[in-house]
């Protein structure tokens, strides 16, 4: 009896430390790629949003986000919807964006209508957004109130790395290297006016 009563014990312990253990469940990451780290003042530059880590058989059929960003560093010159959900042009999807809802946000969301037997990769480009380097300083680049769903309707986890851009101004070597070609130009046009004049 005592024997039972103590396997019984043993197997509700079990069961109580197995009902205490989570799974964790699948969560795409989305994430933020601009083209360089450090870009010069007066440049344009882009930021890809990458869905990455996708898992087995999901695909995304809709996303909304929002990219904030330092205004007084960045100026926002456009974004651009890849195809991978479908085509705006074809009418395989629609552009849901707000664009520049207010200075230092822009909203991008779209819906796909094509058919859930659509092969999407693992990882992919939804969008880039192209800025303008403006003045010096250091902004982050960063996603919130962020929605993806799948074809079916249903939410899609996420897991968010942001990223951030290094505004400088021209280096020196590179001024140097410009103030040295147009003093090499103005020398070359003085001397070919000499020899006309001679």
């Amino acid at each position: 009896m005592n024997t039972i009563k103590c396997s019984m014990n043993h197997v509700k312990n079990l069961i109580i430390i197995l009902s205490l253990i989570t799974v964790p469940s699948f969560a795409a990451v989305i994430s933020i790629k601009p083209s360089s780290s450090e870009v010069m003042i007066g440049s344009r530059f882009n930021v890809d949003i990458l869905v990455e880590e996708l898992g087995e058989n999901e695909m995304i059929g809709a996303f909304d986000l929002n990219l904030q960003y330092d205004p007084s560093i960045l100026q926002f010159q456009e974004y651009r919807l890849t195809n991978e959900l479908g085509s705006i042009s074809d009418n395989s999807a629609l552009d849901l964006s707000a664009g520049l809802t207010k200075q230092g946000i822009v909203n991008i969301s779209s819906v796909s209508l094509l058919d859930n037997s659509y092969n999407q990769p693992n990882t992919f480009k939804i969008a880039d957004v192209v800025f303008n380097a403006v003045d010096e300083g250091t902004s982050v680049l960063g996603l919130f109130n962020v929605t993806l769903g799948n074809y079916f309707g249903d939410e899609i986890s996420t897991v968010i790395h942001n990223s951030s851009v290094q505004a400088v101004p021209e280096s020196s070597s590179m001024a140097l290297f410009g103030m040295g070609i147009v003093g090499f130009a103005g020398v070359f046009l003085i001397r070919k006016k000499q020899k006309i004049s001679e």
